[in-house]
């Protein structure tokens, strides 16, 4: 039995659970698209994705890595994967990501 969160499926009879800070989580796997997203963004994304059956996209959220660093690793393996990348964002912040 689990409780749904914003963030995803969280164990509810398991009370030391522990996210996996330090690496991007990829919250779907999938094969057509790397989908980048993160906070508010990630359920949205999440949903839409659900909604569409013509489209395998991988969504990565990469809101757990380290603080000032980013997890180019799994990253960079899913867009070697997919061969392309999207970056849904709430505002402006993922430009200098993107441009760099």
């Amino acid at each position: 039995m689990s409780t749904l969160l914003n963030s995803g499926d969280v164990p509810a009879d398991v009370w030391d659970y522990c996210l996996p800070v330090g690496r991007a989580a990829v919250r779907r796997p999938g094969s057509d698209l790397t989908v980048l997203t993160y906070l508010a963004m990630t359920q949205y994304v999440l949903d839409a994705v659900d909604r569409v059956a013509r489209s395998t996209p991988e969504v990565v959220d990469p809101a757990l890595a380290r603080p000032c660093s980013i997890d180019w690793d799994t990253i960079g393996a899913s867009i070697r994967k997919t061969n392309r990348v999207l970056i849904a964002e709430q505002g402006a912040l993922g430009r200098p990501t993107a441009a760099g």
